[in-house]
């Protein structure tokens, strides 16, 4: 059995343009192949040839992109399946995880069986990723720092907090959800006058 190969870059394209939105038909939303199949079925008498050369071609990349799909989903499962087991008995032990890119648990499987990698795939991608997450760390010590000295206004803190939130979440895209963490929350410490000097 010939195994499936990567749809070509013309069969995505089409297979694009029969996803695409093409508009309403009776109230109701449908895209170009859906459009394609109410026109052949209206053109049953006349000379559907074209419609049912694209129809085909449509089919044949679907069918193409669906086997290559079932074998990177299988692959997927397989290498979570043998390494999983592992990274989490280095986890368990206080060891080393295996040092084997991407992590288990940044192959992502959904539902309609496509595949994404959500994290490095390289050991070059794993240290930018380390650095990353380093700065991340010492940008929630850093605010985290500075709620906690407290200031006489939360109008004060305010401001500088949305700015490092908002630098944050421009980069933490690039963070695994396994390595995620939520941004400190506003919640300073607000002198009074009552509050004794140290």
């Amino acid at each position: 059995m010939t195994p499936p190969s990567i749809p070509s870059s013309t069969q995505r394209e089409l297979l694009e343009f029969a996803r695409a939105y093409m508009g309403e038909i009776d109230g109701q939303p449908v895209t170009t192949l859906q459009g394609i199949l109410r026109a052949m079925r209206s053109m049953m008498r006349e000379k559907p040839e074209y419609g049912k050369l694209l129809f085909q071609t449509i089919m044949q990349a679907s069918k193409e992109e669906e086997a290559f799909n079932t074998l990177l989903l299988n692959n997927a499962l397989s290498y979570k399946d043998h390494w999983g087991p592992r990274f989490a008995l280095a986890r368990k032990m206080g060891r080393a995880e295996p040092d084997v890119y991407p992590h288990p648990d940044d192959i992502i499987t959904k539902s309609d069986g496509s595949v994404r990698i959500d994290g490095p795939l390289t050991k070059y991608d794993a240290m930018k990723l380390n650095d990353l997450i380093e700065a991340r760390d010492k940008l929630f010590e850093v605010v985290q720092f500075v709620l906690d000295e407290g200031s006489s206004s939360a109008d004060r803190l305010r401001p500088l907090w949305l700015k490092a939130r908002r630098y944050y979440y421009r980069v933490s895209p690039q963070i695994p959800k396994r390595l995620k963490r939520p941004f400190p929350k506003f919640n300073p410490k607000i002198w009074s006058d009552d509050d004794p000097l140290d």
